[in-house]
């Protein structure tokens, strides 16, 4: 009867508890910042949650403005974050991704007024297709009003607004936008830090990071601690590289 192989034990590399079972997959580098490599077994869960929740948020938001203007996508290809509530001269609006400006409208965009037998619309647009897609919304609300549900009725109604419509054309300047690039605001080094050791257990082992000489820059990573002299945190290792194999399908980090 053959034994079963036994396992061996690591320890996360942050609190050093043991890991238990298979950990959820952890980036290498944020897949905020492009990060498509991910790792198993060298972070546990709940120290994965938890800088998920604190550093990694910090440093994901820090480079937000910067992703929004490059049109940088995540490494699991998701697009860039929309920048909401900014303001320029008394004008609130949202920068989507590649710094596409849309005016938040204060109050409704289309209003449709009865008087007598006629019927006046008004419509607030900042683009043509926004236009002929409000102007449509307000044909099929006429004709709901009026009884009708016919396609061909929506129509009659869209081409007439469309022919009668008076434009008010004001031009206004596009507002200027202004952020700050906070690289390492907040906690953000510490997601930093953090990405080096997993980057480094990773071709070294656990085992070797679980060691005492380690226990600064794990001290710093999980509570922001910094030695009285900071380049305790940074020295240089000469020893050489592990030779480690990799793929042509290997995941790129």
């Amino acid at each position: 009867m053959t034994e079963p192989v036994e396992q061996p034990k690591r320890r996360c590399i942050l609190c050093l508890s043991l890991i238990i079972g298979r950990t959820k997959p952890e980036h290498v580098l944020l897949n905020s910042l492009g990060g498509r490599a991910t790792v198993r077994n060298i972070i546990c869960s709940e120290c994965n949650e938890r800088m998920g929740r604190g550093p990694d948020q910090d440093l994901a938001d820090s480079v937000a403005m910067l992703r929004n203007i490059g049109n940088l996508l995540a490494g699991d290809g998701g697009t860039p974050p929309t920048i909401h509530g900014m303001r320029s001269k008394d004008i609130t609006f949202d920068v989507r991704p590649g710094m596409q400006v849309k005016p938040r409208h204060e109050g409704k965009q289309v209003r449709i007024e009865k008087e007598d037998k006629a019927i006046n619309i008004a419509v607030v647009a900042t683009s043509e297709p926004e236009l002929q897609k409000l102007i449509g919304n307000a044909a099929r609300a006429i004709a709901k009003d009026l009884g009708h549900t016919a396609p061909e009725v929506i129509e009659a109604i869209r081409v007439d607004l469309l022919r009668d419509h008076k434009r008010n054309d004001a031009i206004v300047p596009a507002p200027s936008i202004r952020g700050q690039f906070q690289f390492g605001a907040g906690r953000s080094q510490q997601s930093m830090a953090k990405a080096a050791l997993v980057l480094w257990a990773r071709l070294v082992g656990c085992e070797e990071v679980a060691h005492s000489r380690y226990d600064e820059i794990r001290q710093f990573i999980e509570h922001g601690d910094k030695p009285d002299d900071p380049t305790e945190l940074v020295k240089l290792d000469y020893r050489a590289l592990p030779m480690v194999r990799m793929s042509s399908a290997a995941t790129p980090i």
